[in-house]
């Protein structure tokens, strides 16, 4: 029954997944790294996936399948992702140097 669910192939033959690191999901997309978290946090491109405390990856075959479902772009139809400043932040009020000793 297991080998009916798994395919005919046996497991150690199957590609096991592979993991992106940012520099190669840029090298793939040739999205920038704001861009990329940009368009995450839009819904617009797959989600990290957290290894550890300090680190993440993407899953290469979403990140695969991201590219060849992405339409030719045109400037009509195409989403335009810009640059946030400083007083736009998304996790609140903009960053000031309240509670910090001043600099001598």
């Amino acid at each position: 029954m297991r080998s009916e669910l798994q395919g005919s192939t046996p497991y150690y033959l199957r590609p096991s997944p592979r993991l992106l690191r940012l520099p190669q999901v840029m090298d793939l997309t040739g999205l920038s790294k704001p861009t990329i978290y940009r368009m995450i946090e839009a819904g617009d491109f797959p989600r990290q996936k957290k290894l550890s405390p300090r680190t993440v990856g993407w899953l290469e075959q979403e990140v695969l399948e991201w590219i060849n479902g992405r339409p030719c772009s045109t400037a009509a139809n195409s989403t335009v992702y810009l640059p946030q400043t400083a007083t736009q932040r998304p996790h609140g009020e903009a960053r000031t140097n309240e509670g910090y000793p001043k600099a001598a």
